[in-house]
């Protein structure tokens, strides 16, 4: 297995939303210069809680999180 790597992702920090309010996070996930064909995402809190997570096709994908900071893992297998 090969862990395909995060290219910068910009995430959407809002001032001010609830903590129940979940922002749209859409973005593109490449492996070697190339959309990832297959795999997963996933987001993290500071203290490990996952937040969200969600697949990944075609090099993209298209999630909702809560405002905040995240650690992102992405996972697929060849």
């Amino acid at each position: 297995m090969r862990i395909a790597t995060l290219l910068p992702l910009p995430l959407l920090l809002l001032v001010g939303c609830s903590d129940n309010e979940r922002i749209p996070v859409t973005g593109t996930v490449t492996l070697d210069g190339k959309p990832l064909a297959e795999g997963a995402i996933s987001f993290a809190m500071p203290n490990g809680a996952v937040a969200g997570g969600g697949a990944v096709k075609d090099g993209k994908f298209e999630l909702g999180l809560p405002a905040g900071k995240y650690k992102v893992s992405v996972t697929a297998s060849k």
